[in-house]
């Protein structure tokens, strides 16, 4: 295997020097996070409810619990 075409830092990528937009990456982090938050609820995570409508309901009520002050 010829390993001169793999790059070994990430100071071989140029994409990483002006591919960076802190604006999309703090928006990308906040959605993550969320739904994160959102599937340490058992049912949730493992999809108990058959129908979607059900499932959908489901979501809202975890997060107007999640966020309740």
């Amino acid at each position: 295997m010829n390993r001169e075409r793999f790059p070994t830092s990430r100071q071989s990528y140029p994409c990483w020097k002006n591919g960076f937009n802190k604006a999309l990456y703090k928006g990308r982090n906040a959605i993550e996070r969320s739904i994160c938050r959102l599937k340490d609820c058992r049912r949730l995570a493992t999809r108990y409810d058959k129908l979607a409508a059900n499932f959908l309901g489901n979501i809202y009520l975890a997060a107007a619990f999640m966020w309740w002050p």
